[in-house]
């Protein structure tokens, strides 16, 4: 059971308000689609550089986990990389309470890890070969 609910941020090209990435707090009326973890399942994934991770851990020792839904071919997500990447960047880099996830449903290791390198991306990506589909 989880000692605390923590916020779960969902975050896809067609719902990123830039200006609400910045701030602590978010609200559901936004346009960033925020949930808390009684209404998510449990789910682990390994990264694109073999790392584990698993959700309801990480919840229950206290960190926000932001998703990021995407694949390595849209241009939208190109085009965000960046900025979710300072946002990463700003939240210290997943060293402190905010972890950020990569989520692809499409790209596998070798491909996101071409992706990772061409948009300066350093916070963990799974995709096919980590569990990222059935974790979306």
């Amino acid at each position: 059971m989880m000692k605390k609910l923590t916020k779960l941020v969902l975050l896809a090209a067609f719902l990123i308000p830039f200006p609400v990435l910045a701030q602590q707090n978010y609200s559901p009326s936004g346009d960033a689609l925020v949930i808390t973890a009684k209404d998510i399942a449990d789910f682990t994934i390994v990264d694109s550089d073999g790392q584990t991770w698993n959700l309801y851990e990480q919840l229950n020792n206290g960190k926000t986990v932001v998703l990021d839904l995407f694949f390595t071919t849209w241009s939208a997500c190109q085009a965000y990389a960046p900025i979710l990447e300072e946002v990463y960047v700003k939240w210290g880099e997943g060293e402190e309470d905010v972890l950020m996830w990569g989520l692809s449903p499409y790209d596998d290791n070798e491909q996101i890890n071409a992706y990772k390198q061409a948009n300066n991306i350093t916070n963990p990506c799974a995709g096919t070969e980590g569990g990222g589909p059935q974790a979306i």
